[in-house]
């Protein structure tokens, strides 16, 4: 079974070099030290007298900064646990040799990103993440959305994007220069499994309104009562227990 994994690593990370080589290869396929050369040549466009480094940056683009034992299930299937991260600036999953990782080394460059399989699902120990093929989540077709709660009745999924503020010149001698940063955006969507389509989580009342039609005054109520908030990641599941128990 161990040889079965590590053919199958050897297969991925095959194919991804394969594509490497493909004249403008779509950038989930580019693995991480070109991602940083991309970003170094960005952010050095104007700074020819004073490069930056990506280790200049502010914040992270990772999920979790260093590479955890994650478990790789595709189309049902389990290919086995392999060390991987989350990068959300280039939507990918890194996978790295099992051999590599032994060296504890969280800034070895030696991975590749995952291929992009319909039905991936990666399981980390804080948060599983699978390729989004929902009706209703077209914009965010063929790229990586965290599955946070599994009803029979309603899902809740969380769509993280990574933004990448270029630094910035003082404007005057009394201001400071601005550091390039990550910026890391959230967004919450649910699924009706009966309806089989899926929409932006919005708890303003307005909104409300369109997407519970039938049970709005209860979703309200209990929204108001419980203090439902976005931000707060134990009143969404709390939520969406009481949804899944609407009759």
């Amino acid at each position: 079974m161990q040889k079965l994994f590590l053919l199958f690593f050897i297969f991925l990370c095959f194919s991804f070099c394969q594509g490497q080589s493909v004249v403008n290869t779509p950038s989930q396929y580019e693995s991480t030290w070109r991602l940083k050369q991309i970003i170094r040549d960005r952010l050095n466009r104007d700074e020819k007298a004073n490069p930056i480094s990506f280790e200049d940056i502010k914040g992270s683009p990772y999920l979790t900064q260093n590479f955890e034992t994650a478990q790789l299930i595709i189309n049902d299937s389990i290919y086995g646990s392999f060390p991987m991260r989350y990068n959300i600036y280039n939507d990918e999953i890194q996978i790295m040799d099992p051999n590599v990782a032994q060296l504890n080394n969280s800034n070895n460059e030696e991975f590749d990103a995952l291929l992009k399989l319909n039905g991936t699902i990666v399981k980390f120990k804080d948060a599983t993440l699978l390729l989004n093929d929902l009706a209703g989540l077209e914009k965010y077709s063929n790229t990586y959305i965290m599955q946070l709660f599994e009803g029979k009745k309603f899902s809740l999924y969380q769509k993280k994007t990574c933004k990448l503020t270029p630094a910035e010149k003082a404007a005057s001698p009394n201001q400071s220069d601005r550091a390039a940063k990550f910026n890391i955006y959230d967004a919450y969507y649910l699924y009706n499994h009966n309806k089989k389509e899926g929409f932006e989580l919005s708890l303003k009342k307005k909104d409300l309104k369109l997407d519970f039609q039938n049970d709005f005054e209860a979703v309200y109520t209990f929204i108001k009562k419980e203090k439902v908030k976005k931000k707060s990641p134990e009143s969404l599941l709390v939520f969406l227990e009481f949804l899944n128990n609407l009759n």
